[in-house]
């Protein structure tokens, strides 16, 4: 069952199989809060692409406590606001208010497929929910046996500012700092899964299963409804935020 207060009205999932990568521009520029934005699923596009969008006044400097759940509802019973062609249109994908929540465009938006380094968006989100932004995080062998993009020359053993790691988690897409933010958070990435899919399920994220903290593998899935929300909730933590 879904969570009907989540998207305001509710919504009925549709399950898709296959392996494709998921790639979000969600640009927001130096206004953050009030823009719009563009959440696509796409099998070539694997990194995020830059959007222009349009954006309301910059937001508050103080960081807003963690709103509940459907505060970050999007509107999926409301008509679409303008119509898109593509030569090659996206398996999925979403235009909606950043600020209001109002979606102005989809494309299969409860499909869910493979979303790769938008698994990031939900690690930096307990991050931020479960740390403080002074603390230090211990460099363990764990993160320096990584795959994929990285930060790369993480000091094994030395303490890194968390606010330095949690720029590459989300700037490189470093599955290094991935890693290393769950080992600091859970004490091991398993621990930190387990706590990444609790959270979706407390947000009534259907769509939405992880399998690592950083989403190399195909077996971390959601749609771009279940992400827009997501989206909404990482824009009001002021860490993500100013990243």
């Amino acid at each position: 069952m879904s969570n009907p207060g989540l998207l305001q009205g509710g919504r009925r999932r549709r399950r898709a199989g296959g392996v494709l990568a998921l790639a979000l521009a969600l640009l927001i520029p130096a206004g953050g809060v009030g823009a719009a934005v563009w959440v696509a699923l796409d099998e070539e596009t694997t990194s995020p692409t830059r959007v222009p969008v349009a954006t309301a006044s910059p937001p508050p400097p103080a960081a807003p406590s963690a709103p509940e759940a459907d505060d970050a509802a999007v509107d999926l019973d409301s008509v679409d606001a303008f119509h898109l062609r593509f030569r090659k249109p996206p398996r999925a994908g979403m235009v909606f208010d950043l600020d209001s929540g109002e979606v102005l465009w989809r494309l299969n938006a409860e499909r869910q497929l493979p979303m790769a380094s938008l698994t990031k968006m939900m690690t930096a989100l307990l991050v931020a929910e479960r740390t403080r932004p002074r603390e230090r995080v211990r460099i363990t062998r764990a993160a320096l046996t990584y795959r994929g993009s990285g930060v790369g020359r993480l000091p094994r053993g030395r303490r890194v500012p968390i606010e330095a790691l949690l720029h590459g988690l989300m700037l490189p897409s470093g599955n290094d700092a991935a890693i290393a933010l769950a080992v600091h958070v859970s004490g091991d990435e398993g621990d930190f899964v387990d706590a990444m899919n609790r959270r979706a399920q407390e947000l009534g994220l259907e769509c939405t299963r992880f399998v690592s903290s950083h989403g190399l593998e195909a077996g971390n899935r959601s749609c771009a409804a279940d992400l827009a929300e997501l989206a909404r909730l990482d824009m009001r933590q002021f860490r993500i935020r100013r990243v």
